[in-house]
């Protein structure tokens, strides 16, 4: 009796949370392409930034079919934005009539605008709600480093995230920096210096990134960047002036401990869920998880109604 009660009660549970800790196919197939379908009926060609809406929709960047696609909850995806044969270019419009090239993170705010960061060509595209695409900093096919000029270049701009007061702060690997600009493309400031690739801690003004991947802003004051090239975890802090290692101990292996002793191999992508930060640790062909307050450090972990990141190189 004791058996029966138990299975009812485990059915009932897995029927209202679902499995927990394991990994399933939410949408997509092992095809390359670009086909629009519900569930495995679609197909990708290399799927890398995502971010969710406030309507529970995903939004996903497919960096080789330059586009956009849009995720329902039940799992339908569509060609949000940017071309449907994988066409490249830079182009405004509204859906598939706009033009992306190798776009690489996106980002939403809490007016469900959505904002890209369009690789190859060296621009931050902004998305409305009716998928009407405008270029809102950078100068299509123009790499360079011009500050608080009209316009302002970047190169090959990757990471980005969403401030809580609107503005947005992105990761620039080619140029080794992290760049704050308002949501209509104005210059605001700039961590790191140009070219510099040493990864010193320091200053806000001479703190150094060795190759800054993705960004992730948990207040309008505190970022944590993914130093790809040094295998650490920074932070910026701007109560306290500082640019400093907040994990990894520099050595490229994959090493759990504590804050500072664990050890990443090619850390790219993070995410925040308002205890732990999860990190695609790209070389170490793991997913990590840092509980930030306590220096607890973990790895390989599974994760559920979470949206990670997979990025390239």
């Amino acid at each position: 009796m004791k058996n029966i009660l138990l299975s009812i009660l485990t059915l009932l549970f897995y029927s209202v949370f679902g499995q927990i800790n394991s990994v399933s196919t939410f949408s997509g197939n092992t095809f390359n392409g670009v086909v629009e379908g519900a569930g495995i009926q679609n197909a990708y060609r290399t799927p890398s930034g995502l971010a969710k809406d406030s309507q529970g929709n995903i939004f996903l960047v497919d960096f080789t079919a330059n586009n956009i696609r849009k995720i329902t909850p039940a799992g339908v995806s569509t060609v949000f934005a940017g071309s449907n044969t994988s066409v490249s270019g830079s182009q405004n419009g509204v859906g598939v009539n706009a033009l992306f090239f190798q776009p690489y993170d996106i980002a939403i705010d809490v007016a469900d605008n959505i904002y890209v960061t369009d690789r190859g060509n060296h621009t931050i595209r902004k998305i409305n709600s009716s998928g009407s695409v405008t270029t809102i900093a950078g100068v299509s096919g123009v790499n360079g480093y011009l500050l608080g000029g009209v316009p302002t270049y970047f190169n090959q701009p990757q990471g980005i995230d969403v401030l809580p007061n609107g503005n947005l702060v992105i990761a620039e690997r080619t140029n080794k920096i992290v760049r704050i600009i308002t949501n209509t493309g104005a210059y605001v400031t700039t961590y790191g210096i140009q070219g510099n690739s040493t990864g010193n801690d320091g200053s806000l003004t001479s703190g150094t990134f060795n190759d800054p991947a993705d960004v992730k802003a948990i207040s309008n004051t505190e970022f944590y960047v993914t130093d790809f090239g040094s295998n650490k975890i920074r932070k910026i802090d701007l109560v306290a002036g500082t640019i400093s290692t907040f994990s990894g101990s520099g050595t490229a292996t994959t090493t759990d401990g504590t804050l500072l002793s664990a050890s990443f191999n090619g850390p790219s992508s993070i995410e925040y869920d308002g205890t732990s930060f999860y990190i695609a640790d790209r070389s170490g062909h793991t997913i990590r998880k840092i509980n930030g307050w306590t220096g607890n450090y973990f790895s390989q972990v599974a994760l559920r109604d979470k949206v990670l990141e997979t990025e390239m190189v």
